[in-house]
C-alpha cells in the first residue's frame, strides 16, 4: 500500500468508466481510498499474497472486494479479482510508482 500512498491513482472499469481519480492516504492506523470526484471513500486492508481488500464504499460500488497488485517497471497496477456481475468487464487501477 505504501507504493500507492499519495499517488495519482486512475481507475478503469472496461466498457464503463476510465480515468477516474482516486487517492490513498493513511489516517492513523487505517488506510483510506477516496474517489476524488465525489469524495466517497472506503478502507483498504492487506489481504496477503500481493492483494488488498476494499471495503466501506456503498454496497452497490463494483470496486468493493479483493484486488491483486502487479508492477511493470515504473507502473503499478491493481486488478479486481472478480469481474462485474455479467463476468465480462474487468476493473483496474494504475499509477506511477517510482517517483
Amino acid at each position: 500500500m505504501a507504493l500507492m500512498n499519495g499517488a495519482d491513482v486512475r481507475y478503469e472499469r472496461v466498457g464503463h468508466y476510465s480515468d477516474i481519480p482516486f487517492k490513498l492516504d493513511k489516517e492513523g492506523d487505517n488506510w483510506e481510498l477516496q474517489q476524488m470526484r465525489n469524495k466517497q471513500w472506503g478502507t483498504v486492508t492487506d489481504a496477503g499474497n500481493n492483494k488488498i481488500l476494499l471495503e466501506g464504499f456503498s454496497s452497490n460500488w463494483t470496486i468493493l472486494g479483493t484486488w491483486k497488485f502487479s508492477k511493470d517497471e515504473n507502473r503499478c497496477r491493481i486488478d479486481h479479482t472478480m469481474h462485474d456481475s455479467n463476468g465480462t468487464e474487468p476493473m483496474n487501477m494504475q499509477w506511477e510508482c517510482n517517483k
